[in-house]
C-alpha cells in the first residue's frame, strides 16, 4: 500500500510540473527576415560552372 501511494504521488507531481502552461500558448512568434528590413530574401548564388574534369 505504501508503494502505491508513493507511485501516485510521483505521477501527480510529474503531471503538475510538466503540465501545459496556458500563458505560453498565447505568445505569438513573429518571424524575422534574415537580411534586415523584412524585405524579400535574395536567391542563393548560382553554382560554379563545370570545369570539364570528370570521371
Amino acid at each position: 500500500m505504501k508503494k502505491i501511494s508513493i507511485i501516485m504521488l510521483t505521477v501527480f507531481l510529474n503531471m503538475v510540473s510538466f503540465s501545459c502552461n496556458p500563458e505560453s500558448l498565447t505568445e505569438e512568434v513573429v518571424p524575422q527576415a534574415c537580411c534586415g528590413e523584412g524585405g524579400e530574401i535574395p536567391p542563393p548564388p548560382p553554382p560554379p560552372p563545370p570545369t570539364g574534369e570528370g570521371g
